[in-house]
């Protein structure tokens, strides 16, 4: 086996995690080693906690967009996206601009077509009818999407006539397509007839000492959510179209002066940014939490005035201030902090801390700033950590190639390496902790396999010391010692596979010299396979378990199916099927060479070969069995399999000798990646 160190290398890419390594050109070492892409395509449940423990700009991109990329000015207050996929820019002095991802398109009050009446837009939206509205210190203009002219619509209705000359603060499309506007202290809802004329306005009287610029259609009924006198409270139009105000009364009233800035609904909870911190409004339970800044602690809010609230793609709360971004992170109930850092440190995040604004768009992230434009928060398609030792470094992935991976139910990693012995690693923790023949916790330093049974133990196998079983809750606790030394009467001291059987409450050992199974109620190691077949497999890797109970067990020469229910009571064995030859041409007598398996949703089960590519197995109605086959002519990367996993959109990913492909089963469409 070499000795060059390998790095793990975790890949994340849409809820798949792969191992990789280097290619060997020695076969031998090719069997050793593929079982990395096989354990570690098992530990897909990691990503989960992994990925709950990144911050943010770990799977994101940052990028700035700024006056050097033709931006009219720095100071955002609103980032809105219209029906057809333009990004609409309301500046502080900047006018207001659309964007398509290349280019700026600006509007001002010297634009010779569409005038505005003020350069400092507040907030703008779309209605039913494709016309943006726009709102300002100088008043409302709208603008006819189809043709970027502007529209006097307001003028031609009674009630309104005057409205586009006053300024206001807010403006807000709700779901059932009427417009509601803030202006000075009245509260305006304005509705359509089906051409888009001006067919009602109802008008609402609110505080002078309203300080809200906010309103929201969280429930999408029409009726919003506002803040008023410290309370929050829902209006709606009644009947006749007049316009209800109802304070929520579970909801506590918030301390006085209170400003309400955004209002968000995150998993039936409703989350208040405020001049006073962030609050948490549990619908269920009638209940209100405060979130606030802490003088000391790092994991509180960076300041209490808030700006504006977001959720992402992946549910991830967003919190804006004038001092940063704060990310809840809902398993420890805090914040960590996304703030500007010197450009010398080598950070690459904020090019400001005044936030003024957040547009969730998919998997982009566009946050309008008072100083530095706009930053963009791209999803990282690939987030890579790597894992690699480190020999100034004691608590580092040991040397040498990696040669297998287990989670175990408590999302533990452990990881066998090539003449480095096992490594752990907690979830929440990027250290490893080493267990060696030199510290005493297992008998052999090169790691093949890993698994556990029902009784809290880890089964390591190695290639040259037999089997080791470990405590899961106290590993240095050595339990037992499986090997060929030690009386067992079978040749495991090179474990190539390992696999509980539950059914049975025993453990499949595929060794490099046969198939055997150790019965755990017994404490015995026998050859369960009649006719001494057991002790004539050869190169045993990869195995599964599938939903009709059948163990299929690769080797250098086919692949064995044993059926888990027809164990002998008297003698111990078990009926079994051998396919040696090619699986979809049994006739050409090729030697299969099956290194991997996986069980998709559907219960079709996909076999990994060495050098016949990827295999599908297919059963008629009538019971009988076939398979077919998916190559380099296909698309395949490479006809050498090693791993296959399947995403939760169910698609494949296969892991080959030279590279990635994935297939789309429905479609049975192969790439590369």
């Amino acid at each position: 086996m070499g000795k060059k160190p390998l790095p793990l290398f975790l890949l994340k890419k849409e809820n798949i995690t792969f191992a990789t390594h280097q290619k060997s050109q020695d076969m031998k070492k090719i069997i050793h080693l593929h079982l990395i892409i096989v354990y570690c395509l098992l530990s897909v449940l990691t990503i989960g906690t992994m990925y709950g423990n990144e911050v943010l700009t770990d799977r994101y991109n940052i990028s700035y967009i700024t006056m050097n990329e033709g931006l009219p000015h720095h100071f955002i207050d609103d980032i809105y996206r219209d029906s057809r996929g333009f990004l609409w820019i309301s500046m502080a002095g900047g006018g207001l601009s659309r964007y398509d991802g290349y280019e700026f398109l600006n509007f001002s009050p010297n634009t010779p077509c569409c005038k505005l009446r003020s350069n400092f837009i507040r907030k703008v939206c779309e209605d039913r009818f494709h016309r943006l509205w726009a709102v300002s210190e100088g008043g409302i203009d709208i603008i006819d999407l189809n043709t970027l002219q502007a529209v006097s619509l307001l003028e031609q209705h009674a009630a309104t006539s005057q409205l586009h000359k006053k300024s206001s603060s807010h403006i807000l499309c709700d779901a059932t397509g009427a417009i509601w506007l803030h202006v000075y202290d009245i509260l305006y809802r304005i509705c359509f007839d089906p051409e888009g004329n001006i067919s009602q306005v109802s008008s609402l009287p609110v505080p002078t000492m309203f300080q809200g610029y906010v309103c929201k259609d969280l429930d999408c009924d029409g009726s919003i959510w506002i803040g008023i006198n410290n309370r929050l409270c829902k209006v709606q139009a009644d009947e006749s179209g007049q316009l209800q105000v109802t304070p929520i009364a579970s909801c506590p009233p918030f301390p006085e002066k209170t400003s309400f800035a955004d209002i968000e609904v995150k998993e039936n909870e409703i989350w208040i940014a405020t001049n006073f911190g962030l609050y948490r409004y549990n619908r269920n339970e009638s209940r209100l939490k405060h979130y606030g800044y802490e003088a000391g602690n790092s994991h509180s809010l960076s300041q209490n005035f808030l700006t504006s609230l977001a959720v992402t793609h992946d549910k991830q709360l967003i919190v804006a201030s004038l001092k940063g971004i704060n990310v809840y992170n809902p398993i420890e109930d805090n914040f960590y902090r996304i703030e500007k850092r010197n450009s010398d440190t080598g950070n690459n995040l904020l090019n400001s801390d005044f936030i003024n604004c957040i547009l969730v768009e998919g998997r982009h992230i566009w946050i309008g700033t008072e100083s530095g434009g706009i930053n963009k928060l791209t999803a990282k398609r690939q987030s890579i950590v790597n894992y690699q030792h480190d020999p100034d470094n004691p608590h580092t992935l040991s040397p040498n190639p990696v040669n297998a991976i287990y989670e175990d139910k408590n999302g533990i990693l452990w990881i066998g390496s090539v003449e480095g012995g096992l490594n752990r690693k907690d979830p929440q923790s990027n250290s490893f902790t080493h267990y060696t023949l030199e510290n005493g916790a297992i008998n052999h330093n090169s790691v093949s396999a890993i698994t556990a049974d029902n009784q809290d133990r880890l089964w390591v196998g190695t290639w040259g010391g037999g089997i080791t079983l470990l405590d899961l809750k106290q590993p240095h606790r050595k339990l037992k010692v499986l090997f060929t030394e030690t009386g067992a009467p079978y040749p495991i001291d090179f474990v190539g596979a390992l696999t509980y059987d539950s059914i049975n409450n025993g453990m499949w050992i595929g060794a490099n010299q046969g198939l055997f199974f150790y019965d755990i109620q017994a404490g015995r190691l026998t050859a369960p396979l009649t006719q001494q077949v057991s002790e004539q497999v050869r190169g045993c890797i990869g195995s599964i378990i599938d939903s009709n109970q059948q163990l299929w067990q690769g080797s250098l020469e086919g692949v064995y199916i044993i059926d888990l229910k027809s164990r002998n009571k008297n003698n111990g064995t078990f009926d079994h099927r051998y396919l040696k030859y090619k699986l979809d041409d049994p006739k050409s007598e090729l030697i299969e060479k099956i290194t991997c398996f996986h069980e998709s949703k559907d219960g079709t089960l996909w076999l990994g070969s060495n050098g016949n590519g990827l295999y599908r197995r297919v059963v008629a109605a009538s019971g009988k069995e076939s398979f077919v086959n998916y190559s380099t002519d296909h698309g395949l990367a490479s006809n050498s399999v090693r791993g296959i996993q399947e995403d939760d959109k169910g698609r494949l990913w296969i892991a080959t000798n030279t590279g990635l492909s994935r297939m789309t089963p429905l479609q049975r469409v192969l790439c590369q990646l």
